[in-house]
């Protein structure tokens, strides 16, 4: 084979085979040519790799050398024996994602995003799977293949949870993975399964996640009692035992795990609990009487467990007892008695039937209240209608009956109201006497004690008197017997020629201005005229109006005063009067 000439562009690759040997040459190159020995010439494209992209180079000499390679890049092959494979898309990684890779020994490992994985030749990658995020009171259970001693682990929320490579998730019952938390509360418990067997009771509040090996057998509501009901559990040895709404420590209580209520029927009902007020039954059976009459009845039985404790002891089916029992007794009782005695006796023969139920029932705690007949009709149609007419008359006869009785009644009733008035007038009468009497025994006492304090006062005002008076006479004899003394000393310090007469004199003159003093200190002011003066006083009474005017023209008052032209010898009482009604009086001293 001659040789061969050509030319490589950019991005292109020539692998030449010679005979012997194989050499590779990249472009851009001008020419490859006068190479002894060519067998063939493969002019290829080198691969280019974009972003999260990679290739397998395989290395057909030394397969130990072959390798990944990433981009972006462009691959050049080192020499004619590498062989690039087809280009694949590196797994890219969101924040929940995860792979498991295998490496070429067989072990495996997680690589969780973000992130985008960059494989090593050998490796192999598992498909992209999403971590489980659990909540709040959320878990799931793993099992690991990979652990012989501990394989199931439970993983509780908030969580992200990356399975391990040997790792799966196991599902429950209904196939959901992530499982909630049993929440236990003040009205919610757990039955829970222990791994030995045990089955205990969780009534803690709580978000419960079952432990591995633990499993809930059932959710229960916490049962609650009123002050009148009770209830009976049975445990696993079959022991009753009572619980009582009336006691404060078993009104409320969750079931013990492996007890069970006692039902109580009351027909198609079925309760867990049951009260100890009164109730009834309803019945409806036909009697035959002894002329051979069919009536239909319909009853109410009323009754009764008055005794809790009694009836735990032994616990009957009362609503089917009571019913059978009470039905055979009546039909028994009617069937020995014509249809006319039947209407007449019937609820003596109820009476008596409830009476004799205390020797049957009082041993289970049960007492029969009551039974009364609701409603009867005879099954003869005409049958029926004469009893139809007869319960007319009969009503017609007894609501007669009974009108006048209710006349007699208010009559009664009227002549009770009017001697209870009677008795209330009586009685009203004579709480007011009681009530003057002591108003006038009250008034008495009042004027007594009024009196006794008067005769007090003046007994008092005596004595004062008495005091006054002793006290006048010690003052007068005190006052004498001074006087004396004050003129015994006055007189004897006068000279001695002074005469009798002259020291009686001086005496008297002394006292006359003592007498001045005294007078002098009683006025404001004193007017002191020679012997033989000639005083007027005047007294002048004028309003408002006539003051002002005197005010501006004082020169009119010697003329009022009767001293005009004429000495006084004559007044003018009309000048006087027409200044605002004056008026002046003189008195001569």
């Amino acid at each position: 084979m001659g040789s061969t000439c050509g030319t490589l562009n950019v991005h292109e690759t020539a692998v030449v085979t010679t005979w012997t040997d194989k050499e590779i040459r990249h472009g851009p190159a001008s020419c490859y040519c006068y190479i002894p020995g060519i067998n063939s010439v493969d002019v290829s494209s080198m691969p280019i790799l974009k972003v999260h992209e990679c290739a397998l180079v395989e290395d057909t000499r030394d397969p130990s050398k072959s390798k990944y390679i990433y981009g972006p890049t462009l691959f050049r092959a080192e020499h004619a024996y590498q062989r690039i494979g087809p280009i694949l898309k590196m797994p890219v990684l969101d924040q929940n994602d995860y792979v498991i890779i295998t490496d070429k020994s067989g072990n495996k490992r997680i690589e969780s995003g973000p992130k985008v994985v960059q494989l090593v030749f050998g490796e192999t990658v598992s498909d992209v799977k999403e971590a489980i995020n659990l909540g709040v009171n959320e878990w799931i259970a793993l099992l690991d293949k990979a652990n012989n001693a501990n394989p199931i682990r439970h993983i509780r929320g908030p969580a992200k949870v990356y399975p391990t490579p040997y790792e799966e998730v196991v599902a429950d019952e209904s196939r959901n993975v992530v499982r909630k938390c049993v929440e236990v509360n003040d009205a919610t418990a757990l039955w829970l399964k222990q791994p030995d067997g045990q089955v205990i009771l969780i009534d803690e509040p709580q978000a419960y996640m079952p432990k591995v090996g633990e499993r809930v057998e059932m959710s229960i509501k916490k049962t609650l009692l009123k002050e009148s009901e009770f209830c009976i559990m049975i445990m696993p040895s079959g022991q009753n035992v009572l619980r009582l709404g009336s006691k404060p420590e078993q009104r409320a209580f969750f079931l013990p795990p492996f007890h069970r209520f006692l039902p109580f029927k009351m027909g198609q009902i079925q309760l867990d609990s049951f009260h100890c007020l009164p109730d009834f039954i309803p019945l409806s059976f036909t009697i035959r009487t002894s002329d051979n009459v069919q009536v239909k009845v319909d009853m109410r039985v009323s009754f009764q467990v008055y005794d809790p404790e009694l009836y735990t002891k032994k616990p009957v089916d009362f609503y089917t007892q009571i019913s059978y029992w009470v039905q055979n007794e009546l039909l028994d009782a009617f069937a020995q008695q014509n249809f006319r005695d039947f209407l007449k006796h019937y609820a003596a023969c109820a009476r008596g039937v409830s009476e004799a139920s205390h020797a049957t029932f009082s041993q289970y705690g049960i007492k029969i209240l009551d039974v009364q007949l609701i409603h009867f009709a005879c099954l003869d149609p005409d049958t029926q209608k004469l009893l139809d007419q007869d319960i007319i008359t009969r009503v017609t006869k007894q609501n007669e009956l009974l009108a006048k009785e209710a006349d007699i009644d208010i009559m009664k009733r009227e002549k009770e109201v009017q001697m209870q008035k009677m008795d209330i007038d009586f009685e009203r009468s004579i709480k007011e006497n009681n009530m003057l009497l002591k108003k006038k025994e009250l008034d008495v006492s009042l004027r007594v004690a009024e009196v006794d304090l008067q005769i007090q006062e003046e007994k008092k005002r005596t004595e004062l008197m008495r005091i006054k008076k002793e006290n006048v006479v010690s003052e007068a004899a005190f006052e004498g017997e001074a006087q004396g003394k004050a003129i015994a000393a006055f007189l004897a310090a006068l000279p001695a020629d002074v005469g009798s007469e002259q020291r009686v004199q001086l005496w008297n003159k002394l006292r006359d201005l003592e007498k001045s003093a005294m007078i002098y200190s009683k006025v404001d002011s004193v007017q002191i005229c020679p012997e033989g003066t000639d005083l007027r006083k005047f007294e002048i009474h004028y309003d408002a109006g006539s003051a002002q005017y005197m005010e501006k023209n004082p020169m009119l008052l010697p003329s009022i005063l009767g001293y005009s032209g004429d000495g006084g010898a004559a007044m003018n009482p009309g000048a006087a009067s027409s200044r605002g009604s004056s008026s002046a009086s003189g008195k001569k001293k």
